[in-house]
């Protein structure tokens, strides 16, 4: 119902900005490339899930009859590189809607290397583990711009269809064999409000510099296991253990402040 929603809410801008456009000549659109780094001070994609792996790790390498030799947590990140495109309709200086789609990778890993000894012989053993996250969010939003002669401001608010595509992979090698298994793939998606903001700086003609603040209010409630290797985890919720060993379902909140500074072509 929420897709529905938000498909005819998508409909609506274009088909209202096409027919104003056709009925008033001094309209125009713009289309922008950019690419650039967010700054995210929120749970970062998988951030939850990070945790939960570590406690794993950590009660592996905690075990006592081996020896750890390396290990290394997964880690979160604050800052994500980005590439997106937005169209833009404007009514006149101040006014305009947007429709945007912006498309940004997280990839984290972690391992441990493990050696074993006895009276039998040595033993080793390498496995580390990725968590990858791809977000792809497609927003479309009112605005209301202060030109100024070498830069713009904006402020904006609208709504997102928010798609997150999540995958566990772990590599593994000993003495005799080594590869890699995909643990499993999770998607979620959820139609979020947001509140923004913007600054760019005019570098030359069709190219600026551009700082975007978002403030998205919701998040992806949860995730849906496909492609296990564990087959029959196969339509299940993607869930994790908490802080005191609960198993929870994964959701990602999205709500909090998101910087981001790209550079913007402008067509």
């Amino acid at each position: 119902m929420k897709n529905k929603i938000f498909l005819i809410f998508c409909i609506f801008i274009c088909v209202t900005g096409f027919q104003t456009l056709r009925a008033d000549n001094s309209l125009h659109l713009r289309f922008n490339l950019k690419a650039g780094h967010n700054f995210i001070s929120t749970v970062t994609p998988g951030g939850d899930l990070i945790a939960s792996y570590n406690d794993r790790l950590e009660a592996i390498r905690n075990v006592g009859f081996f020896t750890v030799s390396e290990f290394e947590n997964l880690t979160t990140s604050t800052h994500i590189p980005s590439l997106g495109g937005e169209l833009e309709l404007f009514f006149n200086p101040h006014l305009s809607l947007s429709l945007s789609a912006d498309f940004y990778v997280s990839s984290k890993s972690g391992y441990f290397d493990v050696f074993m000894s006895g009276d039998v012989g040595s033993y080793t053993y390498y496995r580390q583990y990725v968590l990858k996250s791809q977000v792809l969010p497609v927003r479309s939003a009112l605005r209301y711009h202060f030109p100024f002669r070498r830069f713009s401001a904006y402020l904006e608010g609208g709504l997102g269809y928010y798609t997150e595509n999540m995958k566990s992979l772990t590599s593994y090698k000993d003495t005799w064999e080594q590869g890699e298994v995909t643990l499993w793939k999770a998607r979620g998606h959820a139609i979020i409000p947001f509140l923004g903001a913007g600054l760019r700086f005019a570098v030359i003609k069709h190219i600026s510099l551009s700082l975007e603040i978002g403030f998205p209010l919701g998040r992806i409630q949860s995730f849906k296991l496909h492609d296990c290797y564990e087959t029959w985890k196969n339509g299940e919720p993607l869930t994790l253990f908490d802080e005191n060993g609960e198993l929870l379902e994964y959701g990602h909140d999205f709500m909090g402040l998101n910087v981001g500074i790209f550079l913007v072509i402008s067509l």
